[in-house]
C-alpha cells in the first residue's frame, strides 16, 4: 500500500469520524457556545465555551437555582433562577428574600461597593406567576436580568436550554461542570 494512502486517508478518517459524531450530537440536542457577557462571572467568564443542552426543559420545568438559557431579542444568555411561578422575591440591602426566607447564595460577586446602585441592590417584591421565571446573573452588579423592567420575568418558551460543561482547548482548567 502507497505511503501517500495512508496519509490521505487519515485525514479523511478524521473528517468522516468529525462529520458523524458532530451530526449525532447536534441532532440529540447538544450544542456548543461561548460566552459573550461577565454577569455569571466567575462561572462563566467573557469568551468561556460551553456545552448546552437544547432539549433539557422540554420535558420539566427549570428549578430554582439552576442555570438556564434564556432567549431574549438580543440573543442568548445564562441566568441562574431565582424564583419560579407561585414564588414571591425581594431584594433588599443586596440579600434576596424567597417566600420571606433569606436566599444562600455562595456563588453571588459583587464588582461594585454596596450602595453604588440602590436599583441593583434592593428591589420591591414581585409575585412570580404559573409559567414564568424570576433570572438574575451570579455577578450581580453587572447582571441585565429580572430586576430590570427592560428585561422582566421570562416565560416558560424563552428558557431554550441548560448549560452542562464548559471547557478550554489551551487554557486551564480544560473541563468544568457547570450547575
Amino acid at each position: 500500500m502507497s505511503r501517500w494512502w495512508i496519509a490521505a486517508g487519515l485525514p479523511l478518517h478524521y473528517l468522516g469520524f468529525n462529520l458523524v459524531f458532530t451530526s449525532l450530537l447536534f441532532g440529540s440536542g447538544f450544542h456548543t457556545m461561548q460566552s459573550t457577557a461577565s454577569s455569571m462571572a466567575p462561572i462563566i467568564s467573557v469568551g468561556d465555551k460551553f456545552m448546552a443542552d437544547t432539549r433539557h426543559y422540554q420535558h420539566q420545568p427549570p428549578n430554582r437555582l439552576d442555570l438556564v438559557i434564556v432567549r431574549r431579542s438580543n440573543g442568548l444568555m445564562v441566568k441562574r433562577v431565582i424564583a419560579v411561578g407561585g414564588d414571591r422575591i425581594e431584594g433588599k440591602g443586596r440579600r434576596i428574600f424567597l417566600n420571606g426566607q433569606l436566599l444562600d447564595e455562595p456563588f453571588v460577586q459583587h464588582t461594585f461597593r454596596a450602595g453604588a446602585d440602590s436599583a441593583m441592590d434592593t428591589f420591591a417584591a414581585v409575585s412570580i406567576p404559573s409559567g414564568k421565571y424570576f433570572v438574575m446573573g451570579d455577578n450581580r452588579d453587572v447582571s441585565l436580568d429580572s430586576r430590570s423592567r427592560e428585561f422582566g420575568l421570562v416565560d416558560a418558551r424563552d428558557i431554550v436550554g441548560k448549560p452542562l460543561y464548559g471547557y478550554h482547548i489551551f487554557d486551564k482548567p480544560l473541563w468544568w461542570k457547570l450547575n
